[in-house]
């Protein structure tokens, strides 16, 4: 939601979950102090900036273009 600009504070965050909020800021607290933020930020680092490009639907073969779709192809953005 912070990349939408909404931005809640813990005792605001411990509500929308149901849990009691200095409950909730010691557990922020205890993930600090542990370094399980720094291993979680690095885990999400790397499977968000994978740089594969296979997503997506396969590529036709080119024969089988119309003349439409080869210059689509051709402008197309290619991921790299």
């Amino acid at each position: 939601m912070a990349d939408k600009g909404i931005v809640l504070a813990p005792s605001q965050w411990a509500s929308v979950l149901g849990m009691n909020p200095v409950t909730f800021e010691r557990s922020l607290r205890e993930s600090k102090y542990t370094g399980w933020i720094e291993q979680f930020s690095q885990m999400m680092l790397n499977v968000n900036t994978s740089s594969s490009n296979t997503g997506g639907r396969p590529s036709s073969d080119s024969s089988e273009l119309t003349e439409s779709a080869e210059g689509s192809r051709d402008t197309s953005y290619d991921g790299g």
